[in-house]
């Protein structure tokens, strides 16, 4: 079941432990009663007020606005990319072997 838009921006402000009147501010809305209604359910933003809230929250508007399936894209060429497992970085012998089986995997997938 997908998390409505209301109850993502209340839990992301509240794990931030901002207030409805911080948050408001830095929207640069006019009234905490518009904020605190976009929380509440009974308004929603206009795009621009969703674009500035995933902004503020560091988060994308596909997640706001649930277009966002949680996967995350990675190329496993990216020496910039520290895999981790369990709470531990990859070693390289490990990460060769994955990509190894990645390119087996799509190699069979592009025969099918």
């Amino acid at each position: 079941m997908a998390i409505k838009l209301n109850v993502k921006i209340k839990k992301l402000r509240e794990n931030k432990g901002w207030s409805k009147t911080f948050v408001a501010y830095k929207l640069k809305l006019n009234s905490l009663p518009t904020y605190a209604n976009y929380e509440y359910g009974t308004r929603e933003p206009s795009l621009e007020i969703v674009r500035r809230i995933a902004k503020l929250y560091g988060v994308s508007t596909d997640y706001l606005l649930d277009n966002y399936d949680g996967k995350k894209t990675v190329n496993l060429a990216d020496d910039k990319i520290t895999f981790i497992v369990d709470g531990q970085p990859v070693d390289n012998k490990t990460l060769q072997k994955i990509k190894c089986l990645a390119r087996k995997k799509q190699k069979k997938s592009l025969k099918a």
